[in-house]
């Protein structure tokens, strides 16, 4: 009915079990089936940390996308991906056991499904028991025992009474007969169940058994795949530092490359402003004001292109000039001395 309600208990799981022990309502209906959902949300952990609260639901799913999908479910939405045990019974309500937790795992056989009648409270419903029915102790007459001064009008009551009697002992009969027949319907049909149960349990076990040959597949081959991956990337790594490593070389071949042009500048034109150097060094009073004008414009046009000896060779060029004025200064000096002794010997020789 609708109010039909279930009370979920057992499990020995314990993250499934704080899911979905408590008690169910109807909720909906899917393929045919109610869908019953608690009363209270579950407090379900995500996997980056968090803390959900959703929904359990108690759902049939028919064989619409294969037997192996078909059976009872617990999950957060009718159809979903995420369920938390599995029940490939086809009955019209919930099964009470033979619950797979999780869906894919072992059978629990202490999680258990009772569904309350409507109305009743789970501990109405465990006193529910069928009527028990007294035997009433069978009721004898009391009819004395016929001697031979009984007439035949009592003859005739005797009569009566046993064909009564025999009536009920065949009625009783025909009861018992008909009660033996429905328990030995009830006996097959319990057997037929049993059987049902058993062959959807090995049907189960052998998709069980499938899917985890699937997933071991499957993880082998995610397990290549990665390795794979890894090998490209450190083939990609390898190539990258090989490249990087030809351009630093071809960089550092560049660069001194670079560096000895410079180098080859700069020494030509230190050479070029040497030369001018060295004939100012040997120049004389007549020849200096043109070689040092040299050396001035030399300077000028190949100085820049010393680079880094521009300073020394700088240092040099003032070098030489200082030493070479110095030098005419003295020669002069030494000159204006000789004239003069050469004068004051003509003086005295007159």
């Amino acid at each position: 009915g609708g109010n039909t309600r279930l009370v979920v208990t057992g499990c020995q799981n314990p993250t499934v079990g704080s899911i979905v022990r408590g008690e169910y309502a109807v909720y909906a209906e899917n393929h045919g089936r109610a869908v019953y959902r608690r009363h209270q949300q579950a407090a379900v952990t995500a996997p980056n940390g968090g803390v959900s609260m959703l929904d359990v639901l108690v759902y049939f799913w028919d064989e619409r996308d294969g037997p192996s999908f078909c059976g009872w479910w617990f999950g957060p939405k009718v159809g979903g991906d995420q369920v938390w045990a599995y029940c490939p019974d086809q009955t019209l309500t919930p099964p009470a056991t033979m619950w797979r937790v999780p869906y894919d795992g072992p059978m629990d056989g202490s999680l258990a499904v009772k569904i309350l009648a409507d109305g009743a409270t789970e501990e109405q419903r465990a006193y529910q028991q069928p009527p028990q029915y007294q035997q009433q102790p069978q009721q004898h007459h009391g009819f004395q025992q016929p001697g031979l001064e009984h007439d035949w009008g009592q003859q005739q009551l005797d009569e009566s009474e046993r064909q009564r009697l025999q009536l009920e002992a065949e009625r009783r009969r025909q009861e018992e007969e008909l009660q033996r027949q429905q328990a030995e319907a009830e006996a097959r049909r319990a057997q037929q169940e049993a059987a049902e149960r058993l062959r959807l349990q090995q049907e189960a076990e052998r998709i069980r058994i499938v899917a985890e040959q699937q997933q071991r597949r499957e993880e082998m081959r995610r397990r290549a795949e990665m390795e794979r991956h890894q090998q490209e990337e450190m083939r990609r790594h390898q190539e990258e530092m090989r490249r990087e490593q030809e351009r630093r070389r071809l960089e550092e071949v560049e660069r001194r490359r670079r560096e000895e042009e410079q180098r080859r500048v700069e020494q030509t034109a230190a050479v070029a402003i040497r030369k001018v150097i060295q004939q100012l060094r040997l120049c004389d009073d007549v020849t200096f004001p043109e070689v040092h004008g040299q050396l001035e414009q030399i300077m000028e046009q190949e100085g820049p292109a010393c680079g880094s000896i521009r300073e020394r060779v700088t240092e040099e060029a003032k070098q030489a000039i200082n030493q070479t004025s110095e030098r005419l200064q003295t020669e002069r000096e030494q000159k204006a001395a000789e004239e003069k002794r050469r004068r004051e010997q003509e003086e005295l020789v007159e």
